[in-house]
C-alpha cells in the first residue's frame, strides 16, 4: 500500500492541473470562436441548420463542463447566456443538462479528494463549515436547501458532498430538484435579459429571490434545530 499523504498530495496535483487546463481551454474556445460564438442570436438558432443548433449546444456544454473545475465562475452567468441564445424550451433542456454534469463532476472531485480536502476548504472558507454538519440526518433535504439558497458555489457543495460521502442518488437528486426552480426562473429571466423592465424579467427575478429568502428561512431553522439538539 502506498503512502495516503503522498497519494493525496498527487491527486491535488492532478485536480490543479486540470482546473488550470480547463481555465485555459474556456479562453481558447472563448478565442478560436469568438466570431460564432458573438454571432449566435435567437433568430440565428432558429433559422440555422441542425449542425448550427448541434455547435452551439456542445459549445455551451463544454462550458458546465469547464466551470465544473473553476469555481471561481458563477453558474448563474451561463444559465443566463443560454436563455438569452436559445430559445426557452430548448434553453431550459440545455442548462438542466449542463446542471446535471456540473453536479455530477465536482461530486467525483469530492470523492477522489477526499475529506482531508475539505478540511482545507473549511480553513479557506470558514462559512463552509456548515456544509459539513447539517448533511447527517436527511441528506436529501440538506442538498435541496442548500442548493435552493444558493449562497455557496456548486462545486464546493458537491465536492463536500462526495468527500463526505454522501450517498449520491441523495446528493443528486436532491441539488436537482433544489436548483430546478431557480434553473427555470434564471433561464426565463435571460429570454428577456434585453428588456430589464418588462413582466416576464420581472417576476423571473421575484421568484428567483422569493425562492432563496423562503429557502434560507427554512436553512437558518434547521441550523438552530440542530444547534439546540446538539445542545440539549
Amino acid at each position: 500500500m502506498g503512502d495516503p499523504a503522498m497519494k493525496e498530495k498527487t491527486m491535488n496535483k492532478w485536480v490543479k492541473t486540470i482546473q488550470i487546463l480547463s481555465t485555459t481551454l474556456a479562453l481558447l474556445i472563448t478565442i478560436l470562436y469568438w466570431d460564432e460564438l458573438r454571432s449566435i442570436t435567437v433568430s440565428h438558432i432558429v433559422d440555422a441548420s441542425p449542425n448550427t443548433w448541434i455547435f452551439a449546444i456542445l459549445i455551451v456544454l463544454v462550458y458546465y463542463v469547464l466551470k465544473s473545475f473553476i469555481m471561481i465562475v458563477p453558474v448563474l452567468i451561463i444559465q443566463i447566456a443560454v436563455g438569452v441564445i436559445f430559445p426557452l424550451p430548448i434553453a431550459l433542456l440545455v442548462n438542466l443538462a449542463g446542471l446535471m454534469i456540473t453536479l455530477s463532476i465536482s461530486y467525483g472531485m469530492g470523492r477522489l479528494r477526499g475529506r482531508n480536502y475539505v478540511e482545507k476548504l473549511i480553513v479557506k472558507y470558514p462559512k463552509s463549515a456548515v456544509i459539513e454538519t447539517l448533511p447527517k440526518k436527511n441528506p436529501f433535504l440538506f442538498c435541496f436547501i442548500i442548493h435552493s439558497i444558493s449562497i455557496f458555489p456548486m462545486n464546493m457543495i458537491g465536492m463536500f458532498a462526495g468527500a463526505l460521502h454522501i450517498t449520491y442518488k441523495h446528493y443528486f437528486y436532491g441539488a436537482l430538484f433544489g436548483s430546478f426552480v431557480r434553473v427555470v426562473s434564471v433561464t426565463v429571466m435571460g429570454t428577456a435579459a434585453t428588456k430589464p423592465t418588462s413582466p416576464t424579467f420581472l417576476i423571473s427575478l421575484l421568484v428567483t429571490i422569493l425562492v432563496s429568502l423562503i429557502s434560507y428561512w427554512i436553512y437558518r431553522m434547521k441550523i438552530k434545530k440542530e444547534t439546540e439538539s446538539s445542545a440539549s
